[in-house]
């Protein structure tokens, strides 16, 4: 079961080996609130506050919340906020039945779904019926409906409950972040 509603007030993280904050596949609502991302160079001797990302949220279906943060000294992102896709690996004869790599362990039944061709254009849209099957690594088999016959391998499939509903980024100060 995903997680929801999640918030982190007053937390100060220091020269952490990875990300600051990793929200991956959030059912609903995420709040960092008052808290900082900053090296403490004289406490732990790394001049970063993160090697990666300060904050980095991939797949939450409700709303984020980053206010009055301090972000400093990350080696890559202050923040990301991503909406992943799941590229088609192979597509059925009529459609129906698709097997999905990457993000696809977080679709469920009744999703609503879009077909996103190579250039990042709708090609259809369905709803998913059944899976996700895991098929081994990060395949996994789903059916839609209705089928998407013009579906293809190297296309993507976007769940829409998995896109985040609203973001509100205020108040929050950056420094010395590449």
């Amino acid at each position: 079961k995903q997680t929801q509603d999640v918030t982190i007030d007053h937390v100060k993280i220091a020269s952490g080996p990875g990300m600051g904050v990793l929200a991956y596949g959030l059912k609903r609502g995420l709040a960092l609130v008052n808290s900082q991302v900053q090296a403490d160079e004289g406490l732990t001797g790394n001049p970063l506050s993160t090697n990666y990302d300060a904050l980095h949220v991939l797949i939450s279906g409700g709303d984020t919340l980053v206010r009055n943060n301090l972000f400093a000294d990350q080696g890559d992102d202050a923040i990301n906020l991503s909406a992943p896709q799941s590229p088609i690996v192979s597509v059925d004869e009529a459609g129906a039945g698709l097997t999905l790599s990457k993000y696809s362990r977080f679709l469920r039944a009744g999703q609503a779904l879009t077909l996103v061709d190579p250039q990042g254009q709708v090609a259809g849209n369905a709803t998913l019926a059944q899976g996700p099957l895991a098929r081994g690594g990060l395949l996994n088999r789903v059916v839609v409906t209705p089928a998407l016959p013009e579906a293809k391998a190297g296309w993507s499939i976007r769940s829409l409950a998995l896109q985040g509903g609203r973001f509100d980024i205020e108040g929050n100060r950056f420094e010395r972040f590449n």
